[in-house]
């Protein structure tokens, strides 16, 4: 399989996730030690990726969030993309993520998201 396309299933584990409000589907896509954060009205704001899990159990299904992967970056072992996201929940957000291959596999190391107006 190609990077790729390891790549996007991984991305598709935190969208199918999201989709189904489901944190349990979404972990997959993540490192245990994975971070999140954002910036509002300039504050940094974020933490440990159980921040995100949390909001997702609570918000429950998107099940109008669609995508479009707008930008992928392979390095070999590292990797970047950018997301947009519409309809999360009724909002619009660009989700860039920091990927790492580990034993053949790509997680979600780093998220930082954008929430638009």
């Amino acid at each position: 399989m190609s990077d790729q396309i390891a790549i996007n299933e991984t991305i598709e584990k935190y969208i199918e996730g999201g989709r189904q409000g489901s944190s349990a589907v979404m972990k997959e896509a993540f490192v245990d030690a994975a971070t999140i954060y954002n910036s509002t009205d300039g504050a940094l704001e974020g933490g440990p990726i159980q921040t995100l899990f949390d909001m997702v159990d609570t918000i429950g299904p998107a099940k109008n969030l669609t995508y479009e992967i707008s930008a992928v970056d392979i390095n070999e072992t590292t990797a970047t993309v950018r997301i947009e996201l519409f309809d999360w929940a009724g909002a619009r957000y660009t989700d860039q993520m920091l990927l790492l291959k580990l034993a053949g596999t790509w997680k979600i190391m780093h998220k930082v998201f954008r929430t638009h107006a």
